[in-house]
């Protein structure tokens, strides 16, 4: 019974429209992405794969959900969007210029700011996008590649920076994390623990112009917080 069970996640909120969110819920036994409107109490399904969908997101004006559209749930594919509570396959867009891979990290800002990670044999690359209409293609500038592991984190409130976890030393199980600026990939901090160590972004600090981000670290020898100021 209890693996038949419905399930509802915490919703994600849209920023700027706090009365929208995106949720992944159970709909005909499988999980698919779902609009939910906080004025009506609606739960609007827009996805209906066989292999379910999980790996969601809402834009900042709560206006897209971005969806990761994988080949039957292998976690190989591109990154979707469509209009917030419109059925599914309705204004389906995709648009990122990417050729399908991993997900390596979405992260989504005001004004049509994309940050994309991707992943496959040869490594990762992390690409910047502005978007003018989700609904159109946009090409992308990169930012980052290596041959190693690697992840788009966070992303400034600004739309700024860009916090990336990443193992050049080859132990993507002890990231170190790269600031650098969405604009031109410069590199902004570097943040390494060491060997052994692993570090992980949780988010900048919700103030436009505000250095500081939360990371996650191992000093101790269990998971614990710091504030980096960038």
């Amino acid at each position: 019974a209890r693996f038949r069970a419905g399930y509802v996640s915490v919703p994600d909120w849209a920023e700027d429209a706090p009365a929208r969110a995106c949720v992944i819920a159970t709909h005909d036994g499988v999980r698919q992405v779902h609009s939910y409107d906080l004025t009506t109490g609606s739960l609007t399904v827009a996805t209906d794969r066989p292999a379910g969908t999980t790996d969601a997101t809402i834009s900042h004006d709560g206006e897209w959900l971005w969806w990761f559209d994988d080949a039957d749930g292998d976690e190989h594919g591109v990154w979707r969007a469509q209009p917030f509570g419109s059925a599914p396959g309705a204004g389906l867009a995709s648009p990122l210029d990417l050729p399908a891979a991993y997900s390596a990290g979405l992260l989504l800002g005001r004004a049509g700011a994309v940050v994309v990670g991707s992943s496959d044999d040869d490594g990762t690359q992390i690409h910047a996008f502005t978007l003018t209409d989700e609904g159109s293609t946009a090409v992308g500038r990169m930012l980052y590649a290596h041959e190693e592991d690697a992840g788009a984190a966070a992303l400034s409130q600004d739309g700024a920076w860009v916090a990336i976890e990443h193992s050049e030393r080859g132990d993507s199980r002890h990231p170190a994390l790269r600031v650098l600026q969405v604009a031109d990939g410069v590199v902004v901090a570097d943040l390494d623990d060491g060997d052994g160590l692993g570090l992980g972004a949780v988010d900048f600090a919700p103030l436009e112009g505000d250095a500081r981000l939360l990371v996650q670290h191992e000093r101790a020898g269990r998971p614990e917080l710091l504030i980096w100021n960038v």
